[in-house]
């Protein structure tokens, strides 16, 4: 009896010690693998069928961070930047003023979207906010050829 009691309390401190040295191993490894976007943009995760590879245009001194799917299919992109709210806000003003405008085909939804022609893009839902002393952004990216073909967009 004493010999099982001995082994069972040698098991737990094991087991306590193998514990921590995981949670220690863990949460020393970043969450994210975090990688800087080049200055021609991010590359999206579409294949057209020529071949062409779609990049979104970002705001200098961005970090990707992850990509997501909506609910219709297309991709949700997050960045950080040490850039202000701000200036974001304005790059992204200034980069859809010069780009179709294009509205979503459910007459429900009043989400404006941009079509730009030259990177075969609709972009919508630009979502900017500030976490630890950062600006993260996310934006909604749809690959489309021609806005007569999409199935959720059309010209406005």
């Amino acid at each position: 009896m004493k010999i099982n009691n001995i082994f069972s309390k040698l098991f737990c401190a094991i087991l306590i010690i193998v514990m921590c040295v995981a949670s220690t191993a863990c949460s020393s490894s970043p969450s994210s693998t975090e990688s800087k976007v080049p200055a021609d943009g991010y590359q999206l995760p579409y294949e057209y069928s020529d071949g062409y590879k779609a990049k979104l245009k970002t705001t200098d001194d961005t970090t990707y961070l992850v990509t997501s799917t909506d609910l219709i299919g297309n991709k949700v992109v997050q960045f950080k930047t040490d850039k202000s709210e701000d200036e974001v806000k304005k790059y992204y003003d200034d980069y859809f003023a010069n780009l179709e405008e294009v509205k979503l085909k459910n007459e429900k939804d009043k989400t404006p979207g941009y079509f730009d022609k030259d990177k075969r893009l609709i972009m919508y839902n630009l979502v900017v906010w500030s976490a630890d002393g950062k600006t993260n952004y996310k934006l909604n990216c749809e690959a489309c050829d021609n806005i007569s073909e999409s199935k959720n967009w059309e010209a406005k």
